[in-house]
């Protein structure tokens, strides 16, 4: 999971760990986890769950590699399918909810988030951002019934965040890597940011349910038909 001590941008990945807290209790059985990254909800899982990590970089957790548009598994092998912050990245979000439709089986329940309000990444593969009216129609069109939806954050913790990553990008990262600096610089920018992560972790659910109309994602957990 998230941790402060890794993550200087930990107060923003502390939302979505807590949303997954609330959505992954209901995946049993086969569950396969596009872009995994670092797997970093593979504990929330309830313990009947055996995980697959799928991603395309072999710098993650992933067991099998490949592109989450053309999924390498039979068609209903899995139970359940975790898709987090992922399908923003594929010029067609369509294809991919339709291959994670044909990879679960009928009534397997997929849990999926997608950004609203937050920063270009992985550019250029960044090409899309999220309503709750546009997850919603995806998945309809896909197959899919949504079983819960909610949005995740609200202005203060996105502005919050988005702040954060320009300070640490654009500033200290960039500086230190001018310098040579390269080895311990994430770890550094991590330590470096927790006074803010721990404000804005107060700060953040209060004023957040001022602004809710600009969350930073879209968490969903949907069961194919």
């Amino acid at each position: 999971m998230w941790s402060p001590l890794r993550d200087y941008n930990y107060s923003v990945h502390k939302l979505l760990q807590d949303a997954a807290r609330r959505h992954l209790g209901a995946l049993h059985g086969r569950v396969l986890d596009v872009g995994c990254g670092t797997a970093p909800y593979r504990e929330l899982l309830p313990d009947d769950a055996v995980y697959v990590g799928f991603d395309r970089s072999r710098n993650s957790e992933a067991v099998v590699l490949g592109a989450a548009d053309a999924l390498p598994f039979a068609d209903g092998s899995f139970d359940g399918v975790i898709c987090t912050e992922m399908i923003e990245q594929s010029p067609r979000p369509w294809q991919m909810i339709a291959e994670l439709g044909r990879v679960l089986r009928s009534g397997g329940r997929l849990y999926l988030t997608a950004p609203f309000d937050w920063h270009f990444f992985d550019e250029p593969y960044d090409y899309f951002r999220f309503t709750t009216h546009g997850v919603r129609a995806l998945l309809s069109d896909g197959g899919f019934r949504v079983e819960r939806m909610e949005k995740v954050g609200g202005m203060f913790s996105a502005f919050a965040g988005k702040l954060l990553e320009k300070v640490v990008q654009d500033g200290w990262l960039r500086a230190a890597h001018r310098i040579g600096l390269r080895r311990g610089s994430y770890f550094l920018a991590a330590i470096g940011s927790l006074p803010w992560n721990a404000a804005v972790t107060v700060l953040a659910p209060p004023l957040d349910r001022i602004g809710n109309r600009n969350p930073f994602s879209v968490a969903v957990t949907a069961v194919r038909a």
